[in-house]
Parts: C-alpha cells; sequence; structure tokens
C-alpha cells in the first residue's frame, strides 16, 4: 500500500493547479494552490491556501496557509503567514504574523514581527541586512533570531534571544 502511494505522490504533485498573473491589477485574490504574482498589484486582501511566489508586487493584506516567497514586495497591510516563509527584498508596512518554525528575511524593512511555532519546537527567525524598527515577539515558548550582515532591532525581542553574525546591531 505505501509503495502505492509513494508512486502515486509525484503525480498528485503535479496535478496542484498553477496560477499565474504579470502586470495585472486584481482587487482582491483568494484561491488555492501555486500562486506566482509577477509586477501585480492586490489592491483587497489576497488569501492563499498553497504556495504563493511573487517578483515585485504590492499586496494589501495577507493571509496564506503554506509556503511564502515573496521578493521586492511591499505589503501595506497585516499579513499573516503559517507555513514556510521566505523574503527578500521586500517591505512590510504593518507587523507581520509568521507561524512556521523557521523564517528567512533578507534585505527586507519590517515594523514588527510576531512568530509563533507550528509545534512546540523552538522558532528560528534569521535576518539578513534586514531592519525591524519594531519589537520581535515570540509566542509560546523560545525563539532565536540569527542577526546577519548588516541587520538591525530597534525594538524590543521578547520570548528570545539574539545571536549576532557580522555587523549587526540590537539595542
Amino acid at each position: 500500500m505505501i509503495k502505492w502511494l509513494l508512486l502515486l505522490l509525484p503525480i498528485a504533485l503535479m496535478a496542484e493547479p498553477t496560477q499565474a498573473y504579470k502586470n495585472q491589477k486584481l482587487p482582491k485574490l483568494e484561491t488555492t494552490g501555486f500562486v506566482r504574482l509577477i509586477e501585480c498589484e492586490v489592491t483587497g486582501l489576497t488569501k492563499i491556501n498553497g504556495t504563493l511566489e511573487t517578483n515585485d508586487c504590492i499586496l494589501n493584506g495577507i493571509i496564506i496557509h503554506g509556503t511564502t516567497f515573496l521578493r521586492g514586495t511591499s505589503v501595506h497591510k497585516k499579513g499573516e503567514f503559517k507555513g514556510k516563509f521566505t523574503a527578500r527584498g521586500s517591505n512590510f508596512l504593518m507587523p507581520i504574523y509568521i507561524e512556521s518554525n523557521a523564517a528567512h528575511l533578507a534585505s527586507c524593512i519590517t515594523h514588527k514581527i510576531v512568530m509563533q511555532s507550528e509545534n512546540k519546537r523552538p522558532v528560528y527567525l534569521h535576518l539578513t541586512n534586514t531592519q525591524v524598527f519594531g519589537d520581535i515577539v515570540f509566542q509560546k515558548g523560545s525563539g532565536y533570531i540569527t542577526l546577519d550582515r548588516g541587520s538591525s532591532i530597534k525594538g524590543k525581542v521578547k520570548g528570545g534571544r539574539v545571536i549576532k553574525h557580522g555587523a549587526s546591531t540590537y539595542n
């Protein structure tokens, strides 16, 4: 039985619907599956159950249950992410809430990060060349923040510990 399931798994993964949008302005986006946005603006809520990948986008409210890869993206309202989270060259104008055991922000600007573990294991937040102008809060347990090259935290770290690497600053 397990052999059959393993054989069918690649077929099931290929069957996942892919939706791609390029150079579009959307009033809202609520869907499931793998979604790719390139140079798009979503003026309302973006809600995805699946995977979201963006390049050079503007998003307002965002709720993702799945995997998130943001590149060059501005999130203007609160962001909620449950699952693997990676952002590069992105700006978050409001607090972001991440439920994951690990998250990575590179060359980003944000105001507040609230992290929660998917299970009871420690949470790891990796910041590279990222500016956090508010607090970083770890809910339900311990968290670890790795600050790499050019990263800084202007607020407080609550429920976690900072590990510095390279030229980084924390009050």
